[in-house]
């Protein structure tokens, strides 16, 4: 039974670091991207 336990929790933390991924990249990439802009609009304010 000891093995059925710790199997069960690797196998639930796995799906929720999945998870987790999955979110972070819907959050994280459409603001990188703004950021991106961003800089790319100040560097070239700044070099004209």
């Amino acid at each position: 039974m000891a093995a059925a336990t710790s199997s069960a929790p690797a196998a639930s933390t796995s799906r929720v670091a999945g998870a987790a991924a999955a979110l972070a990249d819907v959050i994280v990439d459409p603001i990188l991207d703004r950021l991106e802009a961003v800089a790319r609009i100040d560097s070239g304010a700044t070099i004209r």
